[in-house]
C-alpha cells in the first residue's frame, strides 16, 4: 500500500477522520472471520476517536469532496506530519479571498493563522512522531485551527445574496464580522441544513480570539496588519 493510498475516511459522531487502513483493514477482516459484522469491528481514527470506516469515501486527502466539511483537525495534522504535506495543511487553513478582505478590513493580519502555525512548527521541529499517531505537536496545531478566523455575514446574504439583500453595487455586506469558529455558538444536528452554521447571534466572538492571539503573543508575532513585534 503506497502512503497516499494508507489513509481512509471514518466518519465519528460529528467530524470526519482518517483511518490508518494498515490497522483497520486486517483487524477487519480478523473480525469477520470470528464472526462479526465488518460493522461491529472497533475502528478508530488516528486521533483515537471511534468511527465507521467508510470504504466508498475514497482516501483521506485533500480533494476529497466528502472532507469539505467537518474534517478532523487532529487528524489533518498527525496525517500531513506523517506525508511531510506541512505546507498543504497550512493552505488548507488560509483564508479564502472574501475572508481575507474581512481580516484585512478590520485592522488584522490574514496571514496571522499561517504564520502561527509554522512558528508552531518551527518551535517543535524533531519532535514529531514516527507513527501517525496524536501527539503534542499535531495536537496544538489542530488547536490553534480550530480557532481559525472565519467570515460570517448576515441571513439576508446567506439566503438571496448581497447584492439582493443591500442594494445594487454591494460586494461585502455591512453586517459581517470576521469570528473565531471555536469560540463561536455553532449549530448542531437539530438544525437540520443549517447545522454547521453559526446557531445564534447571542454568542458570536470576534477573531483572534484569546486562544489564538496568547500563542501568536508566545512566539512574538502580530495580529495587526502590516504590524510587527518590539520584542523581537
Amino acid at each position: 500500500m503506497s502512503l497516499s493510498d494508507r489513509f481512509g475516511v471514518g466518519p465519528g459522531r460529528h467530524r470526519r477522520h482518517a483511518v490508518d487502513l494498515l490497522e483497520a483493514l486486517p483487524a477487519i477482516d480478523a473480525g469477520v472471520r470470528a464472526g462479526q459484522s465488518a460493522r461491529d469491528v472497533a475502528v478508530f481514527g488516528v486521533c483515537g476517536e471511534r468511527v465507521t470506516l467508510a470504504r466508498k469515501w475514497g482516501r483521506f486527502e485533500y480533494e476529497n469532496p466528502h472532507l469539505n466539511s467537518r474534517r478532523c483537525e487532529r487528524c489533518g495534522w498527525i496525517v500531513a506530519l506523517h506525508h511531510h504535506s506541512i505546507e498543504h495543511e497550512i493552505d488548507y487553513y488560509r483564508a479564502d479571498p472574501t475572508d481575507r478582505a474581512l481580516i484585512s478590513g478590520g485592522g488584522h493580519d490574514p496571514e496571522l493563522l499561517p504564520n502561527v502555525l509554522r512558528a508552531v512548527l518551527a518551535r517543535h521541529q524533531g519532535e514529531t512522531l514516527d507513527r501517525p499517531e496524536a501527539g503534542l505537536v499535531s495536537d496544538l496545531l489542530a488547536h490553534v485551527c480550530r480557532h481559525r478566523p472565519i467570515g460570517v455575514i448576515c441571513a439576508g446574504c446567506w439566503d438571496g445574496g448581497i447584492e439582493e439583500a443591500h442594494g445594487p453595487g454591494v460586494t461585502v455586506c455591512p453586517q459581517s464580522v470576521v469570528a473565531c469558529w471555536s469560540c463561536t455558538f455553532v449549530a448542531g444536528a437539530w438544525a437540520g441544513e443549517h447545522e454547521d452554521t453559526i446557531g445564534s447571534a447571542e454568542c458570536v466572538v470576534a477573531a483572534p480570539c484569546s486562544v489564538l492571539t496568547a500563542v501568536a503573543t508566545h512566539h512574538h508575532i502580530s495580529i495587526t496588519a502590516g504590524g510587527f513585534d518590539e520584542r523581537r
